[in-house]
């Protein structure tokens, strides 16, 4: 976990929300200690979701309770299964929305642990990443470009989720390399398409279209 977090005016806003909210904020902390554990950038954590429980010494029902405290918080993005020892996927949104300006953080971080020495400290999941910074260990239990995939898919066709979607994004990750799952989002971008079906159409003309011999 950051140890700016505290100073974030986040553990008022999970307070609120009575003992489910309590649970929310530590599934918060063991997915931030995940990725600062994995990835040198905020990125896509992957683990099946009775570990991640049990990390938190929830059950998985409780765990399930507590993520939509963090999804109606603008704090994660994820994709639940529908069993508890089927892999999860998780990624903090960035930058983080929370009540404390950057500013109001700092200065309650340096009030209450003065051994802070940076000059301006770097607050993951609020700062850009810094200059040189890249994902530190790779993804495993997904195909190398399911991170970036699942990232798009939020981004541009909604946080809706099921065993079923992630099988496709699966098998699609696999099949496509990141600069051709890249150039059909791109291109729905710029035709305000949010339908994945015609998204990965483009893929398949693409693939197709590079596979085509030259004439002679």
């Amino acid at each position: 976990m950051p140890a700016w977090l505290p100073y974030s005016g986040l553990p008022a806003k999970f307070r609120e929300a009575g003992p489910r909210g309590r649970s929310a904020y530590l599934v918060l902390h063991r997915i931030m200690d995940l990725d600062e554990g994995r990835n040198s950038t905020p990125g896509l954590i992957n683990l099946p979701l009775n570990e991640l429980a049990d990390l938190c010494a929830l059950d998985p029902k409780e765990l399930r309770q507590a993520i939509p405290i963090l999804r109606r918080l603008k704090l994660l993005k994820c994709f639940l299964p529908d069993g508890d020892e089927e892999t999860a996927a998780f990624q903090i949104l960035t930058p983080l929305t929370v009540p404390a300006t950057r500013q109001q953080i700092i200065a309650a971080w340096r009030l209450y642990a003065p051994h802070t020495s940076e000059a301006e400290p770097y607050l993951r999941y609020i700062d850009p990443p810094r200059a040189g910074q890249a994902r530190c260990i790779p993804d495993t239990n997904f195909p190398d470009a399911m991170p970036l995939l699942i990232d798009l898919y939020f981004t541009h066709c909604g946080f809706k989720m099921n065993a079923f979607i992630i099988d496709h994004l699966n098998r699609v990750a696999s099949t496509y390399t990141a600069d051709e799952i890249r150039s059909a989002f791109r291109r729905a971008e710029k035709n305000e398409t949010h339908n994945f079906r015609e998204i990965h159409s483009w893929m398949r003309q693409a693939k197709a279209a590079t596979r085509k011999p030259r004439n002679i």
